[in-house]
């Protein structure tokens, strides 16, 4: 299996049909310059399959929750409580006086968010099923931040972390290090690449992270990186889920887990 990025030198073609591209990939794999991807086996497909529809689910009801928002804040309407679809916002939200179009917009999103719930929790139950006797994830779980549910998806997109020879490796793959420009004596880098596993990266940084910020090491390394400034909170993040993915490549190679969060005897 090639590498779509790196065979780009197809799109590049100021003529682009089959025959060209067919004729351009057999001139790459003759001198050796086709870049394969790994493929991961069935059951890894099958494993990434089950982690990725619960974190699509997610990621839809989020959206839906963003909308209920963005009506809320057009009519001016404030919740006291800081989890409006929770017991106690929904009951504030039912106390809401609203046009009848944005009431019954409101109210099906509500719908639409339990719906997903629902199905967010018996996916949530198959993935405890499938991932329940992997001993990976039993050397994921000590570290902060990592729950049994990320665990199950971290494990499911790595799958064999024997193909990374260092966590620099696994981080490049996921994304999660910078791009970079050099030129002789010169290099810049820039944002990160965004490259690889967008479903690891997006776990690292948007749950893991969050949550490991309880770690006393892991905060004191945020706040570092922050310098005390909220603008540098999202570069902040990222840094503290390239620690966690680094944690995670020494966590999946070696059977003891890594050494600073090591698995309980």
């Amino acid at each position: 299996m090639a590498h779509p990025l790196a065979t780009k030198a197809i799109a590049a073609g100021r003529v682009k049909n089959d025959a060209v591209d067919a004729r351009t990939m057999a001139h790459l794999l003759r001198g050796n310059l086709l870049p394969e991807a790994w493929m991961a086996p069935p059951e890894g497909r099958e494993a990434r399959r089950l982690a990725r529809m619960r974190a699509g689910l997610m990621r839809i009801a989020s959206r839906l929750k963003c909308q209920v928002h963005a009506v809320l804040a057009e009519h001016g309407v404030t919740i006291s409580v800081s989890d409006i679809f929770g017991k106690r916002g929904r009951q504030q939200l039912d106390q809401v006086v609203l046009p009848e179009i944005s009431r019954h917009r409101v109210e099906a999103n509500l719908r639409l968010i339990d719906s997903i719930a629902a199905e967010v929790k018996l996916a949530e139950r198959e993935l405890t099923v499938h991932f329940a006797g992997d001993p990976r994830v039993k050397r994921l779980l000590p570290i902060p931040g990592i729950g049994f549910i990320t665990a199950a998806m971290v494990t499911a997109e790595i799958w064999d972390v024997s193909r990374f020879r260092t966590p620099d490796q696994l981080s490049s793959w996921a994304g999660l290090t910078p791009k970079e420009r050099s030129s002789a004596d010169h290099t810049r880098r820039g944002h990160i690449s965004k490259q690889g596993s967008r479903w690891l990266r997006w776990i690292l940084v948007e749950s893991a992270a969050q949550h490991a910020l309880r770690d006393q090491d892991l905060r004191s390394f945020f706040l570092k990186v922050r310098r005390g400034s909220p603008d540098r909170n999202k570069i902040a993040h990222v840094a503290v889920a390239h620690r966690l993915l680094t944690l995670c490549f020494y966590a999946l190679r070696d059977e003891g887990g890594c050494r600073a969060y090591p698995v309980a005897s």
